[in-house]
């Protein structure tokens, strides 16, 4: 049940959402109220439309990264969530719009700092369960020439809890398996580490798909010019805040 109300939620957390709900509620009163509601949605639009403000508060939030790994690890945990699918009619697949944790992962994999890959996740879509995102990002990998042996596939989890439970009882199978580098997005490192530690697992972390640039850039455009892509962002940034705090609530991090 809190999965299928986690998602259900979610639409709800969406700034897209707010500026929508806001013209309609206009369209549909009258009186004062409507140009109130109108004064609204033009300010939501323009606030979660701008670069500069979404900079002040992503920035604090999301994993800083390293610049190198100086350690060997046994295994890299890439965390699922919009890396790829299979699509049927190219038979193949596709990429979405976080892929540079597989490709981080791949490519400490390739220059010798982690010895196994291990793909956690599952559906996380409630009205699409049968498609495993672990199954095609596995199967990518083999495509591309990586050893079987060298990847672990963890198929059954829908949200970053189940990511670190699941991850732990397949990692379990392994008992050589010690030293963990955990590979997720830099704005979903922190609700993912403390839940990894919640059960029990050391780790490592390595974040990657950073959103905030590491240059300093405030210009005309960052700060005046509206962004549609700052929706998507804050809307990521919105349901790790509210993620974070549902997940210690339930006792899902300490």
């Amino acid at each position: 049940m809190f999965f299928y109300l986690s998602k259900i939620f979610g639409y709800l957390l969406n700034p897209t959402a707010w500026v929508f709900m806001a013209l309609v509620a206009a369209v549909i009163t009258k009186g004062r109220w409507r140009k109130r509601l109108i004064i609204l949605a033009l300010v939501l639009f323009y606030v979660f439309s701008n670069n500069f403000l979404l900079k002040i508060f992503l920035q604090p939030w999301e994993d800083q990264g390293k610049t190198q790994i100086e350690s060997t690890y046994d295994v890299g945990i890439v965390l699922g969530g919009w890396i790829a699918e299979y699509d049927k009619e190219l038979d193949r697949a596709v990429f979405k719009k976080v892929p540079d944790r597989l490709l981080q992962a791949y490519r400490l994999y390739r220059t010798g700092h982690i010895d196994k890959i291990l793909i956690s996740g599952g559906s996380g879509h409630y009205l699409y369960p049968w498609k495993k995102e672990a199954k095609v990002v596995r199967n990518y990998l083999l495509e591309i020439g990586m050893p079987e042996e060298d990847i672990l596939a963890d198929t059954s989890s829908r949200n970053t809890y189940e990511n670190a439970v699941h991850s732990k009882k397949v990692l379990q199978q392994h008992p050589a398996i010690d030293s963990k580098l955990l590979i997720t997005s830099a704005i979903h490192m922190r609700r993912a580490e403390a839940c990894f530690e919640s059960v029990g697992m050391e780790v490592d972390t390595f974040g990657a798909d950073r959103i905030v640039p590491s240059e300093n850039i405030n210009n005309f455009e960052t700060i005046f010019i509206p962004s549609l892509d700052s929706y998507y962002y804050w809307h990521m940034l919105i349901h790790e805040w509210i993620g974070y705090v549902v997940y210690d609530i339930r006792g899902y991090i300490e």
